[in-house]
């Protein structure tokens, strides 16, 4: 329920800059159709809109809301032209293997996920599942790719250690001609095994102290192909957070919350 929550936050943020009065935008009907034609999947429309005279919808397959994706249309009336960003989701199930094989080799029991790119993006050509990373980038130029990396709490014992032998593992990192985002966050021990990291594909490291309750803390960084080890683990070590040390969360009152005394 609190992935959803973030899921629909996500999308009540961007549909706020849009507006749809007295436009003829593509309707719910016509993404699923286009949808469905196209990919031999049944969909669900999460949210639509229009600006700059074209539609703005978000979609994901039926039974999995964490692989939303942006559906584009533009133009109105008859001369609509549809376009999506599901087969970024496509490549990400190309090089999650690798990604995950790269980290465990030094992380055994590291829970793994990732995102390619960004939800505000379409993809140029039409993929499918089953392409390689390399026929997409023949076609496409993402953004980059955001790897979220869940390990046990247990190495924060020696963190200085730790955080050694990382930036070593991440300077080896795949595809360094791509800039890279990583997120490190600290899971219970006892509560590692049955993480499922590809739930916390949309989730921000600002998230991780509030809304997942089995992480103690975390740390992030982004890098390109000409970072050095060592801006690796300053970087590691100056953005990490302690949820402990984390300020409350501000209250927000709302019209009717006064008290009546």
């Amino acid at each position: 329920m609190r992935q959803k929550c973030v899921l629909s936050l996500f999308v009540m943020v961007i549909f706020g800059v849009c507006g749809c009065m007295g436009i003829s935008f593509a309707n719910e009907r016509e993404i699923l159709r286009y949808l469905e034609t196209k990919y031999d999947e049944k969909f669900v429309v999460v949210q639509r809109g229009w600006a700059n005279n074209e539609t703005i919808a978000y979609a994901h397959p039926v039974g999995n809301e964490f692989e939303l994706f942006k559906v584009r249309v533009d133009g109105a009336g008859r001369a609509k032209e549809f376009s999506d960003g599901y087969g970024f989701i496509f490549a990400e199930e190309a090089i999650l293997p690798d990604y995950k094989a790269f980290i465990t080799d030094a992380l055994p029991d590291a829970k793994i996920t990732l995102r390619i790119g960004n939800p505000m993006n379409v993809t140029r050509e039409t993929h499918a599942r089953g392409v390689s990373f390399e026929e997409f980038l023949e076609k496409e130029s993402p953004l980059g790719i955001n790897v979220y990396v869940f390990v046990s709490d247990d190495a924060l014992n020696d963190k200085e250690v730790f955080f050694e032998m990382l930036s070593n593992v991440l300077y080896e990192t795949p595809n360094r001609e791509i800039h890279h985002g990583y997120e490190i966050a600290f899971v219970k021990a006892d509560r590692l095994a049955d993480f499922d990291a590809s739930l916390h594909r949309w989730t921000s490291s600002l998230e991780y102290g509030r809304e997942i309750k089995e992480i103690v803390a975390y740390t992030y960084l982004g890098f390109g192909m000409t970072v050095h080890k060592s801006e690796i683990n300053e970087r590691l070590n100056s953005n990490f957070i302690d949820v402990s040390n984390l300020p409350a969360e501000p209250r927000i009152d709302r019209v009717g919350d006064e008290d009546n005394d």
